[in-house]
């Protein structure tokens, strides 16, 4: 059998489920993915959806809206702002049901000015704002105040000492100014994230002297401000690393929690710091240091730890923590094999999590969507071939029961989960989630486990399975295993891999088919010995392009125990096939064929100049029979055969010849199709 990629089919969108070292944290139950730009921040809505802000990619961008359901699905799509380049970087949902967005907004082709937006709850707006001087402002994070009003974190150009400080204003309902607060160093400076405290101040964190040099030269700072913008404290941190803040959250101590990026662009790994009131810090703790990883967004979780989301290479990657910061578990998912970042993350009232994403598909970028499950089981999930009694580490995650007494059993189906007759284990700890698995000396290519959580009563709480079925075997063969072109007489090693049989002797036996596998007449080996994974083959005089080669093993009483065949069928031909030339006057070589294999096109190129109007391709199947005609173009060099007939019917994988014939000059070629 062959090693499938794991995949969840969601709707129309291929998900790919990234496993790492460490305990997995949650599977995937849903993904949406919006045509509609890139999105940055996004926050539960009380109808148990979602308001979700960003800028869109066509033209000169808007700031976007969008209001799904709790499935995801769209509602409605709102757009604000001019003619040129506008964006909304944060939002929040208001005390009236309705929208607080904050961004930047150009008013012409020069420098934005900060934005501020005040929608209903179905985005309609109620009132614009633009806060900014000749230089250029941005909004980065806004929340409503106890006030009615909202507080603005952001940087600007127009005032302040540097090149660039951090801004906080501060604005009554109406968005009218009440006052604002400037702070930062002679360079750049930004403010990325602010927080309500529970002592009605606020605390803010970001970039703090970011200056081009040899290196560059910036850090993390935190800013605590009272109510009405007077500093209370101010602390730097992350010396000698190039750090810089990009959210922060006041913990259930009235401390302190800072996720940082590392690097020159915050891309070489994971800062997080934690803080006293005082913003003196307690720890530090450092993820994928040295690697392409970055993060954006922490929050809290319901057991006093930390969730952080980031990016790690290509992947959206979910951290959770402890109190402590120590790992629990981390997941990284690749959205279809796009390459994806995310942009934010929600842990949702039964422990789940909902992540914002965003990636780029040819020139335009795409909003995604990602809902998690509360509770899975992440290994084995499907197209796992295990052998037998060889050691299996069944994994779960489970983050919804942490304050009720529970345990766990694990069942064993060989049905497809018609049926779970087999019990794995019972009574596991409500500490685990992990379970070291001997495989049975079963034969099944349709077996699933389940995971259930039980309370003390054994009620059931929760329960899922594998996503689709895993084989249990004591032999796979490896190879020939389809799709490749074999010659008369050539030296072919079978190969196979295979576990223990603990009860009696085995030994196996090796079949071949020229029928796609319906029969097996010819028999290549028999009694191997079962210490073997090897067998040399010479390839018979046979023509076909539909071989298998099937292995099997049995007892000694004749039982059989196990078998497997190719994946797919390969081509034999005869050896005596060769490609021809005659003679040609041009130095020049007149034929060539790129790519040999191929599986959908191969593209012909050709020496225009000895090209006639009586020149000619033809292609024919392995009987000699014409199955295309490709008319030559003069003076053009390059042709392309698509793998149809001359019907327009593609063409079944195997060997084919290509014949080039111009004036007296015939060339052929062979031709390999694979699936």
């Amino acid at each position: 059998m062959k090693n499938r990629i794991i995949a969840l089919v969601v709707g129309s969108i291929l998900l790919l489920f990234c496993a790492n070292l460490l305990a997995q944290g949650p599977s995937i139950l849903w993904v949406k993915d919006y045509d509609i730009g890139r999105c940055y921040s996004f926050k539960p809505t009380h109808d148990n959806g979602y308001i979700i802000v960003g800028e869109n990619s066509y033209g000169n961008t808007d700031c976007l809206l969008v209001k799904t359901d709790s499935l995801g699905d769209t509602l409605w799509l709102r757009r604000y702002g001019g003619t040129n380049f506008d964006c909304g970087y944060d939002v929040q949902v208001t005390s009236d049901s309705g929208f607080i967005i904050t961004g930047h907004y150009k008013k012409s082709a020069a420098n934005p000015d900060l934005y501020l937006i005040r929608t209903d709850l179905n985005g309609d707006t109620l009132w614009t704002k633009t806060y900014g001087g000749s230089g250029g402002e941005v909004g980065a994070s806004v929340k409503q105040t106890s006030d009615r009003g909202y507080i603005i974190a952001g940087n600007t150009s127009s005032y302040g000492v540097g090149y660039d400080d951090a801004w906080i204003i501060k604005t009554n309902e109406n968005g009218d100014t009440m006052w604002t607060k400037l702070f930062g160093g002679a360079g750049f400076d930004n403010a990325n994230f602010i927080e309500k405290t529970s002592d009605g101040g606020y605390i803010v964190t970001g970039r703090y002297n970011w200056w081009y040099g040899a290196p560059a030269t910036y850090e993390m700072f935190l800013l605590k401000v009272d109510s009405l913008g007077n500093t209370q404290w101010f602390k730097t941190y992350g010396s000698p690393y190039r750090v810089k803040g990009n959210c922060v959250r006041q913990t259930s101590d009235n401390g302190y929690i800072v996720v940082c990026g590392k690097g020159y662009y915050g891309d070489k790994g994971i800062f997080l710091i934690r803080t006293d009131s005082l913003g003196d810090s307690l720890w530090a703790r450092t993820y994928g240091e040295g690697q392409d990883a970055g993060a954006r967004r922490l929050i809290q979780t319901f057991d006093d730890g930390f969730s952080i989301i980031g990016t790690k290479g290509r992947d959206i990657w979910l951290i959770k923590t402890d109190s402590l910061g120590d790992t629990t578990w981390t997941q990284t998912y690749n959205v279809l094999s796009k390459g994806c970042s995310s942009t934010d993350v929600i842990q949702n009232s039964d422990s789940s999590y909902s992540l914002l994403g965003k990636y780029k598909w040819t020139y335009y970028w795409h909003t995604l969507l990602i809902k998690t499950s509360k509770f899975s089981l992440t290994s084995p999930v499907g197209g796992e071939i295990l052998y037998w009694t060889t050691t299996h580490k069944i994994t779960w995650y489970c983050d919804k029961f942490h304050s009720m007494p529970h345990s766990f059993i694990l069942l064993l189906s060989s049905d497809s989960s018609a049926s779970y007759s087999d019990t794995i284990a019972t009574g596991i700890s409500q500490d685990s989630t992990t379970w070291q698995w001997i495989v049975p000396q079963i034969f099944s290519t349709t077996c699933k486990v389940k995971v259930q959580a039980l309370d003390s009563l054994n009620t059931l709480l929760e329960e899922d399975e594998s996503d689709s079925n895993f084989t249990i075997t004591l032999v796979n063969l490896t190879a020939p295993n389809g799709n490749w072109v074999y010659v008369w007489d050539q030296p072919c090693t079978i190969t196979w891999q295979k576990g223990v049989y603990l009860a009696v002797p085995y030994y196996f036996n090796i079949l071949f088919s020229t029928d796609s596998g319906q029969t097996y007449p010819d028999t290549i080996a028999m009694n191997v010995s079962s210490d073997s994974t090897t067998w040399d083959w010479t390839i018979p005089h046979v023509i076909s392009s539909s071989c298998k080669v099937k292995i099997q093993a049995y007892d000694t009483l004749l039982n059989l125990l196990s078998e497997d065949e190719s994946d797919d069928v390969f081509t034999i031909v005869e050896t005596g096939i060769e490609e021809i030339k005659t003679p040609l006057k041009s130095r020049r070589l007149l034929l060539q064929v790129y790519p040999c294999p191929f599986a959908n096109k191969i593209s012909i190129e050709y020496s225009p100049e000895n090209i006639t109007q009586d020149s000619k391709i033809k292609i024919y199947d392995l009987s000699g029979r014409l199955i295309k005609h490709l008319p030559l173009i003069l003076y053009q060099s390059i042709i392309v055969w698509d793998g149809t007939n001359n019907k327009g019917n593609s063409v079944p994988p195997g060997i084919y010849f290509l014949k080039l014939t111009t004036g007296e000059y015939t060339e052929t070629k062979k031709l390999i199709k694979i699936r």
